[in-house]
């Protein structure tokens, strides 16, 4: 068994095996490189770029991919989303942009750092995204709905795996081993294909049933064909140690 971390600073841990700095959290602010550490990088989930840029967030018939519903605008776009409450602001997965901006800081970390690890890169949730781009991608395709969701997922993880070449390549996988193809574009045999470990979160600040998050964990190590680490919640940015 093997023990590692998620760090927000680029100073790792000791007594663990794995540490990852958090380069590019959901946030959207990213740091520097550290050599002897394996870098995660937060793709479509940016808080910072979907400020920056609100015509690049992912679109719902339920309204954009914010986190808020409360005022004030962000460039005259309404935050918030009628339906979903979004963990970060989810900017749409096939903007080239978006794409290159985020494939170019993985190349730069792989060829600097141990490995990569890569989390929100895949659909907001159900219903996303339905901006014109998608919709004409997906008319194009010629697959079903959930076919080429899942598709584009897929070929963004190729890519990926292309460009990191022989560095490990760890992919986190939010957590619901039933339907995560329906609502993110998960086709778990086919990320087997690129993924050399998958990162399962499980977060809570609590944890008061255990037998729930024993029983998710066995659900992803039946399903998918790599090995599974599971990550639990200990601390983030901003939390009082006195109360996690």
């Amino acid at each position: 068994m093997k023990f590692g971390t998620f760090l927000y600073q680029p100073q790792p841990a000791e007594g663990v095996d794995i540490n990852f700095y958090r380069i590019k959290p959901e946030s959207g602010t990213v740091g520097t490189p550290n050599p002897n550490m394996f870098t995660n990088i937060a793709v479509f989930g940016d808080n910072e770029l979907a400020q920056k840029h609100p015509e690049w967030i992912s679109i719902s018939k339920d309204g954009p991919a914010f986190r808020r519903l409360t005022p004030p605008k962000v460039n005259g776009v309404n935050p918030g989303n009628k339906k979903y409450t979004l963990r970060w602001d989810v900017l749409c997965m096939t903007n080239p942009e978006v794409r290159n901006y985020n494939l170019k800081l993985i190349k730069e970390c792989a060829d600097k750092t141990l490995g990569i690890s890569i989390s929100s890169q895949h659909f907001a949730d159900h219903g996303f995204c339905v901006c014109p781009r998608c919709v004409e991608l997906w008319r194009v395709s010629g697959l079903n709905w959930y076919d080429w969701r899942a598709k584009t997922v897929t070929e963004f993880l190729k890519e990926v795996k292309e460009i990191v070449k022989n560095k490990p390549l760890y992919v986190n996988l939010l957590p619901d081993p039933v339907l995560g193809r329906e609502r993110f574009g998960y086709d778990f045999d086919a990320l087997a294909e690129y993924a050399d470990t998958f990162v399962i979160p499980m977060f809570s600040k609590a944890y008061p049933s255990p037998w729930y998050w024993e029983m998710l964990a066995r659900a992803f190590k039946s399903k998918l064909r790599k090995p599974v680490f599971t990550n639990l919640y200990v601390r983030g940015p901003n939390d009082d140690p006195k109360q996690t």
